[in-house]
């Protein structure tokens, strides 16, 4: 497709963005309450250094700071429902994100990491690949997708008329595996410029601190958190219909 006509379908696409950014922001905020009444649940499956360090300055919190907390996340990675709303940061929100900002790169400049550098997993891709390929299989992503194999693929779910996909990416030295999604509209055109990450910016959709107790549980764990973003979409993308062009 010609990149005018790709940009053409994208700037019609901009009612629906915003529109959905802002189910998507209220959303977030209302799941915010959900992760802080469960005690972290999902964030403590994200086997990031980020997601380790949020976890670790945040169990110091009493629930109601937890909340504020995970409540600046949310509003850090919705800039345009931000503004849109006009919403805005609160104090005890940007104080409390900033102190967890400190501990993270101090705790970075002194050398420590929530685990031991020798106690992540020593993974041999090939196989580690063919492992997640196989139990991520028929877990509700949808139709597996070889896009960029070996070290990448891609699932992709019909709703209506948008195509949700789930990213898999186990290349690179910087990561074990990462994930992240993206919205797709007419002719293929992403519904937004950036992947969207099923978290609530509280963490990292790169994984870097897999230990080898983590690696049997690794595909049900992405399941977990992808499944969660996935399903909500059904009813954040209801009544959103992608303009003619």
């Amino acid at each position: 497709m010609a990149v005018s006509r790709q940009k053409q379908i994208f700037d019609a696409l901009a009612p629906v963005r915003d529109e959905f950014e802002l189910r998507h922001y209220r959303w977030a905020l209302a799941d915010a309450k959900r992760e802080v009444a469960e005690d972290f649940r999902l964030i403590r499956l994200d086997k990031s250094a980020l997601s380790f360090w949020f976890v670790q300055f945040a169990e110091k919190l009493n629930n109601a700071d937890r909340l504020s907390l995970l409540a600046a996340c949310v509003k850090r990675v919705h800039p345009r429902a931000m503004e849109l709303t006009g919403d805005r940061m609160m104090s005890i929100e940007q104080d409390l994100y900033n102190k967890q900002t400190t501990y993270l790169q101090t705790s970075n400049r002194a050398g420590l990491w929530p685990i031991a550098p020798d106690a992540r997993a020593k993974i041999n891709k090939k196989e580690f690949r063919k492992f997640l390929r196989a139990n991520l299989k028929d877990r509700g992503l949808g139709d597996f997708d070889p896009w960029g194999l070996p070290a990448e693929w891609r699932y992709r779910l019909k709703i209506g008329d948008w195509t949700v996909e789930t990213y898999i990416d186990t290349g690179g030295s910087f990561r074990q595996v990462g994930y992240v999604h993206s919205i797709k509209g007419p002719e293929d055109v992403s519904l937004f410029p950036h992947y969207l990450s099923s978290g609530l910016g509280a963490g990292s959709s790169e994984w870097d601190m897999l230990t080898d107790k983590d690696l049997p549980h690794a595909a049900d764990d992405i399941v977990a958190l992808a499944r969660h973003f996935v399903d909500a979409m059904p009813e954040l993308l209801a009544g959103l219909e992608p303009p003619v062009v």
